[in-house]
């Protein structure tokens, strides 16, 4: 049977969360970022704390807290280190925050459907971030997916938050553990295996109709990447071709970026043939640097070959900064660095939000 939840500490509950900014204003500015080690410093609370976005979104891997059994004690302990962190206790009173899970906070390394932690996993996620007794991500057997809406007419953005963990099916193990492209998974074409429940499926398909000038969806693992063997929607090409089906008829009256992290590197993306981008930004606290797992030294031994990603891979601990401007019909987005470096700029000014990689997309 399932291990009782041990009781939630009382600094959660207690906590006072920024209220999420006014529906019908419009949001100029919205942070996001993922993978969060909470043993490390997190002094990219601060950064994102000076910047004071109207929103900020936090992708998964919020904290680590891998359970070792039924009882998540291990999350649950993860989850009270970063409550017990200055910088995010003036984060959580100044920054609107929304958040989905990502295979860490759902207590597994590459959690799928057969995670038996899950229910345990999200119901400490929901605790922590103070989700109300009656609201829809209380769902029984289903993951945290959700939804906001923000400003009127004609600056309205919609934030669709997915669940790509709760019913993720098995995905297929490689043939050649570590080779480039097949890291860890091979796509598997059996079109039974998904990444959402059907009734996510379908919620999503009655989002996707209402009317949004900018339109971003969350997605823990990486959409439009062809060139990884780790996690991603690649591995179930039928699923993947599913969501780029339902996105495609909207994608002419609505600006669709992607958001998504895990990964440990950022990066931009663009679908072969469609308007439709991808952010990565992974991660707040352990980013990938060059030479890490072989001896390369620069971008072009290092980064994994992909046709669908932009520049190359930002491998600096950083997050993503969207910028709206509405009276140019203009959505600005950049990758910055999360924290401090040891270099300053001339001005003596620390550097910790430099911009490292942008671009700029029209609003329709």
């Amino acid at each position: 049977g399932k291990g009782s939840l041990v009781k939630k500490s009382s600094w959660w509950s207690s906590a006072e969360w920024a209220a999420l900014p006014v529906v019908n204003r419009p949001l100029y500015s919205l942070a996001f970022g993922s993978c969060s080690d909470q043993t490390r410093p997190m002094t990219y609370w601060d950064t994102v704390t000076a910047i004071h976005p109207d929103l900020t979104i936090l992708m998964g891997d919020n904290v680590y807290g891998d359970c070792d059994d039924s009882s998540c004690e291990t999350l649950k302990e993860a989850y009270d280190m970063l409550a017990s962190d200055p910088s995010f206790l003036n984060a959580r009173a100044n920054l609107p925050m929304i958040a989905t899970l990502d295979d860490h906070d759902y207590g597994r390394n590459d959690a799928d459907v057969n995670n038996p932690v899950k229910d345990e996993a999200k119901e400490m996620f929901l605790d922590f971030f103070a989700v109300p007794s009656n609201d829809e991500r209380r769902r029984v057997n289903d993951g945290v997916y959700t939804s906001y809406e923000w400003g009127p007419k004609s600056q309205r953005i919609q934030v669709i938050i997915l669940d790509v963990r709760y019913f993720h099916s098995e995905f297929k193990p490689t043939d050649d553990y570590g080779a480039p492209f097949k890291e860890r998974y091979i796509p598997d074409h059996d079109k039974e295996k998904r990444l959402m429940s059907q009734e996510q499926w379908r919620w999503l398909g009655e989002l996707l109709a209402r009317p949004a000038n900018v339109r971003l969806i969350v997605s823990s693992i990486q959409v439009i990447s062809d060139g990884t063997g780790f996690e991603c929607w690649r591995m179930l090409p039928y699923e993947r071709e599913r969501l780029y089906n339902v996105l495609q008829p909207t994608l002419k009256k609505t600006r669709t970026v992607i958001l998504s992290g895990d990964r440990h590197i950022g990066g931009f993306y663009k679908h072969q043939t469609d308007d439709l981008y991808e952010v990565t930004a992974s991660s707040w606290t352990h980013t990938i640097p060059y030479g890490m797992f072989d001896d390369c030294t620069n971008a072009q031994e290092c980064d994994e070959k992909d046709p669908r990603r932009i520049n190359d891979f930002v491998r600096v601990n950083h997050f993503g900064m969207i910028n709206l401007d509405w009276d140019n019909r203009e959505i600005s987005i950049g990758l910055r660095r999360a924290e401090t470096s040891e270099a300053v700029n001339e001005k003596g000014d620390a550097n910790s939000d430099d911009l490292l990689q942008y671009h700029v997309l029209s609003i329709p």
